[in-house]
């Protein structure tokens, strides 16, 4: 059954939405097999199926092992049980991990579009208001055309240099974490000091 198109939404946007769900069903399809293992484990995994089934077995196991009678209990110190549930954890985890990989490559790939479409959005508006700044001379509005603040605004960026200042501006953060980092420290180490014993016992 075909849906009714909200008058509120235009062709344009229309068509930017389909673009979109076409690429994400192209990712889709891109995955190896492999990753669409992992994403249904994962799926799995963060269900409250699998909780669910995961307890009951846990109850079951336990109840067997502590009620049946001695000769029937498979398990009766809990061992393979500690056991089985280490393995199922290790393999969720790589699961788990895998089906990120994935969806980190795809972020990835969303962001470096995004970045695009970002540039070109700043070329234009740049372009827009070097044709505005020229129609103000044109009109003779001589003190909007040399207004300081429009000037700076119809430079071209380079995205070299705005990486270069971003970067400058995170590294003294990173330096005031590495040093609450090493004082830190330094204090575990001397409370260590404080807490290990020491040998009343003086040297020969």
């Amino acid at each position: 059954m075909s849906q009714t198109p909200d008058p509120h939404i235009n062709d344009r946007i229309r068509r930017n939405i389909e673009s979109i769900a076409l690429l994400e069903k192209a990712f889709e399809r891109r995955r190896t097999p492999v990753d669409r293992v992992s994403d249904a484990v994962s799926a799995f995994a963060g269900s409250i199926r699998f909780i669910a089934a995961n307890a009951g077995l846990i109850v079951a196991w336990t109840l067997w092992n502590l009620l049946a009678p001695s000769h029937l209990r498979f398990d009766p110190g809990f061992g393979v049980l500690q056991l089985t549930i280490a393995i199922e954890a290790l393999f969720l985890s790589a699961f788990v991990l895998m089906s990120q990989n994935r969806q980190k490559r795809q972020a990835e790939h969303w962001a470096h579009v995004g970045l695009q479409i970002s540039l070109l959005a700043e070329q234009e508006s740049t372009k827009m208001l070097q044709m505005m700044e020229n129609i103000c001379r044109f009109l003779g509005m001589e003190k909007t055309g040399r207004d300081q603040e429009l000037k700076q605004l119809t430079e071209q960026v380079p995205v070299v240099k705005l990486a270069e200042e971003v970067g400058k501006t995170l590294r003294p953060e990173e330096a005031a974490v590495q040093e609450i980092a090493a004082v830190l420290k330094e204090e575990e180490r001397a409370e260590a000091e404080k807490e290990a014993p020491h040998d009343p016992t003086p040297p020969a």
